[in-house]
């Protein structure tokens, strides 16, 4: 269940940048974005000292053990053309 929220909540974390640049111009960074993504997780769930301590900084991909699955996502905002795109990539533990 925990997956799923931090997952959903980095989904909204990225709309909201998304608009943030879009509407005001104001570019969001991963800090802020992480920040308010521990922000409201701590209040839909709670407690601060949990999420603190299962928010990982990004690095090399590693391998997890089963049953956990690793989502990574990323976006890309063309001002030119006033388009934007996303992608998402979900692995478990078997290395392809």
């Amino acid at each position: 269940m925990y997956l799923c929220r931090l997952f959903c909540c980095g989904l909204r974390a990225i709309w909201i940048a998304r608009n943030k640049l879009l509407h005001e111009g104001q570019s969001l960074s991963a800090r802020e974005t992480i920040y308010f993504i521990k922000k409201y997780l701590s209040e839909i769930m709670g407690d601060k000292s949990k999420i603190a301590e299962r928010i990982i900084p990004a690095g090399v991909w590693k391998a997890t053990q089963n049953p956990f699955v690793k989502i990574n996502f990323d976006t890309g905002f063309c001002k030119q053309d006033n388009r934007s795109c996303s992608g998402i990539i979900i692995r478990n533990d078997t290395v392809e």
